[in-house]
């Protein structure tokens, strides 16, 4: 139930170990479960409005870099285990949660004061996978560019873990590109 009613408009469902995202019909993004890291997208990492257990019914995320304070136009979401994702219909991506290898890619390893912050260093980004500890993204153009633990090169980014969206490469250090569908 969203606002204590049967939702009839959810168009993607996207679930986690211990949280669930639900993406409406309108671009908006509802979260529900254990919000560990601010996993939820509410400004807290407290659980539920009297701080015990979990958080059973579904709240809209919040988003303080928008005027309505609300995440909108979103067209597709994914969780990685203790994290959220959202691709808005310009290409823009937004992540929350925990951060400890950078896989939401605000440039830092801090888990951003349990808010909701913007992909630095990328755009025009058509589909979004998130992985354990990553963040994977395929922009229009067919590249493909990843943030977070890079760990047995799994973001393809040839090196350590990435705080901001990079490029995947092929093994020779070209940028690989043709991507249609990558999961993470």
């Amino acid at each position: 139930k969203i606002n204590g009613e049967v939702a009839t408009d959810i168009i993607d469902v996207a679930a986690a170990t211990n949280h669930t995202l639900v993406l409406r019909k309108d671009g908006t993004v509802w979260s529900a479960g254990d919000n560990n890291y601010g996993v939820l997208g509410n400004n807290t990492n407290v659980d539920s409005d009297d701080g015990h257990g979990q958080t059973t019914e579904f709240k809209q995320v919040l988003n303080s870099n928008d005027q309505t304070g609300y995440l909108q136009n979103i067209i597709a979401i994914s969780t990685g285990e203790i994290n959220s994702y959202a691709l808005t219909s310009e290409g823009e991506v937004y992540g929350w949660g925990y951060n400890g290898n950078g896989q939401l890619g605000n440039g830092t390893r801090s888990d951003a004061g349990y808010g909701v912050t913007k992909v630095q260093g990328i755009s025009e980004v058509m589909d979004i996978k998130a992985g354990m500890s990553c963040l994977v993204m395929i922009k229009a153009d067919g590249t493909g560019w990843g943030t977070g633990c890079n760990g047995n090169n799994r973001i393809l980014t040839n090196g350590g873990d990435r705080t901001i969206a990079t490029q995947m490469l092929n093994a020779d250090g070209t940028p690989l590109k043709g991507i249609k569908e990558y999961s993470a």
